[in-house]
């Protein structure tokens, strides 16, 4: 049943019966001015004719006055206007073209004139209200006409499906044109064919939405649902089914009215959207190094992917209550500020700048990105990428240049100063070089070990024998005292981050010439940078023992 709503008090019941004499008297006020326009058109008419009657303008027979009168009143008011009128007229033709006296009496004329009145006035009064009913009649039913003519064409034009079907069987009872163009069946196979709708939704698609339907249906409420409908040659179309239910006074469904909707194209640019979700997801989730994606109006993260969680040590949900300046160093904040209110272009090349992890460490990062809109709003994608180590190499490299260019003649003495350098950069706490003489293994100087040559039987001496043997460019790297054998005893010396050993054989001009050894207090683990730092000095440190074998004095200014 209909919701009704709650009795109401006396008083409103009062204020609801005075707004409704309101109403009625408003609109019979409008009615009297619509319809009695003629009337008092009429009785102005009369007004008048007696006025002038006793003026020098008098109107010797008002009789045809008054007929057009009642000719006006029928045509503003219709017929039961123009026939009042008429009677209007006659009665007070009755008293104005009496004679003078008690009981009235009339000339001959004036009773011709009399009786000419009270025929020819209803008469005009019937034939113009009857006439002006018809022609409202024909006007009314060429505006619904156009009206209906405008609204099919309107329902036509849509670029969807429009019907009508039965509220029970669901037998469509009309459908709009536009159905042949949208699934290819002739309307009269959707009006004939019992069940036709069920005939249209795939077969994936036909249980579920036939059961959403009818229950809906029988409950007499609004409905809409989107499926896979099979157009006559085959393919395969989604549409969205608006329904709207009409029912009857028992709330019963009497009638279903809807509106196929053809959702193909919004269903496909779904799929791609869920496609490009997908490839969003490998792309940033996925990707080794870290990605974020920032508010360039708050500059507040809104998405970090893995890799940012594990290089920075926040978790995600730290991230998300934090902003940019949060990763920075507070000397970097005002820089950085002035560079996003100055960065316009939807890409900025990389650019490195100082982020902090969570345990305080400072460290560099080569910031990439890429102008987008995430979430309504405009962000800013970017990539990460630490490039500590590198700028680390890039100083080294630089400092091992300008030693170069210190060194002298004395070959010796350049292979000091290459040792102490190698220890300088590694951060090594001693740094030896042993050359490989008959008599065994001779230090030549280096990073915190004695500067005249010496023979010692000390765990360097050991590490660089093992350097020797291997005789190539592989590092030698032991923890703890290199003369332990026992690799449980090693292996606890390497967990309780004991001396750390490495060691890599030098070249000369006839085969190894000699083997570096640096020395760390504590756990060490040679990386690809601190491996090319190695190699370089160890191949300049060959260079200057081919010059020291061959007695050689080059001029100052490094290896050739």
């Amino acid at each position: 049943m209909r919701a009704r709503g709650p009795r109401g008090t006396e008083g409103s019941r009062r204020t609801g019966a005075y707004l409704v004499r309101s109403d009625d008297l408003a609109s019979r006020a409008a009615w009297f001015l619509r319809e009695g326009r003629g009337l008092l058109v009429t009785l102005g008419t009369l007004v008048t004719v007696d006025l002038l009657s006793r003026t020098p303008l008098a109107i010797p027979s008002p009789v045809a006055v008054y007929i057009v009168a009642v000719a006006y009143a029928a045509f503003s008011g219709g017929l039961a206007s123009g026939l009042l009128a008429a009677l209007l007229a006659f009665l007070y033709a009755l008293h104005f073209l009496a004679d003078p006296g008690w009981p009235p009496h009339y000339t001959q004329e004036n009773a011709r004139r009399l009786v000419v009145l009270a025929l020819v006035a209803p008469t005009i009064a019937a034939m113009v209200g009857i006439l002006k009913r018809r022609t409202e009649m024909v006007v009314q039913a060429q505006t619904e006409t156009r009206a209906l003519e405008r609204f099919r064409d309107l329902v036509e034009d849509l670029d969807a499906i429009v019907w009508e079907a039965d509220g029970v069987s669901r037998t469509f009872t009309l459908v709009s044109r536009r159905a042949e163009e949208i699934l290819g069946y002739p309307i009269a196979r959707w009006l004939e064919v019992p069940d036709f709708w069920i005939q249209l939704i795939h077969p994936e698609d036909r249980e579920r939405v036939t059961t959403l339907t009818r229950t809906a249906a029988a409950e007499g409420r609004h409905h809409e649902s989107e499926y896979r409908a099979v157009r006559a040659d085959g393919e395969i179309l989604w549409v969205r089914d608006i329904v709207r239910v009409v029912r009857d006074d028992a709330e019963r469904a009497l009638q279903l009215r809807g509106v196929m909707i053809d959702v193909t194209r919004a269903k496909r640019m779904e799929e791609a959207l869920r496609d490009s979700e997908g490839r969003y997801r490998l792309l940033f989730e996925g990707n080794p190094q870290p990605m974020y994606v920032y508010d360039i109006a708050t500059h507040g993260f809104v998405a970090v992917n893995d890799a940012a969680v594990r290089a920075y040590g926040y978790t995600r949900e730290e991230f998300l209550s934090m902003t940019l300046l949060d990763i920075r160093p507070a000397e970097d904040r005002a820089a950085y500020l002035k560079t996003s209110r100055d960065t316009a272009p939807e890409f900025h090349g990389p650019g490195v700048w100082r982020h902090r992890k969570k345990d305080g460490t400072v460290f560099n990062v080569e910031i990439t990105y890429h102008t987008l809109t995430f979430q309504g709003r405009p962000a800013r994608l970017a990539l990460a990428v630490d490039v500590t180590e590198r700028r680390k190499a890039e100083a080294r490299l630089k400092t091992i240049n300008e030693r170069f260019l210190s060194f002298g003649a004395d070959a010796n003495e350049n292979i000091g100063r290459l040792t102490a350098l190698l220890g300088e950069l590694l951060g090594a706490s001693r740094a030896v070089y042993a050359r490989s003489e008959p008599g065994g293994l001779t230090f030549v100087g280096g990073w915190g070990a004695p500067r005249d040559p010496e023979t010692v039987d000390r765990p360097e001496e050991r590490v660089c024998q093992d350097a020797l043997a291997r005789s190539g460019d592989e590092l030698v790297v032991s923890r703890g005292d290199p003369g332990m054998r026992d690799a449980a005893a090693a292996s606890g010396a390497a967990a309780g981050g004991a001396r750390t050993y490495v060691a890599r054989a030098v070249r000369g001009a006839d085969g190894v010439a000699g083997a570096l050894c640096l020395v760390f207090e504590s756990g060490f683990v040679p990386g690809a940078g601190d491996e090319e730092v190695l190699g370089i000095v160890a191949s300049a440190l060959g260079v200057e023992e081919r010059r020291n074998r061959a007695g050689l004095d080059a001029p100052a200014g490094g290896p050739r």
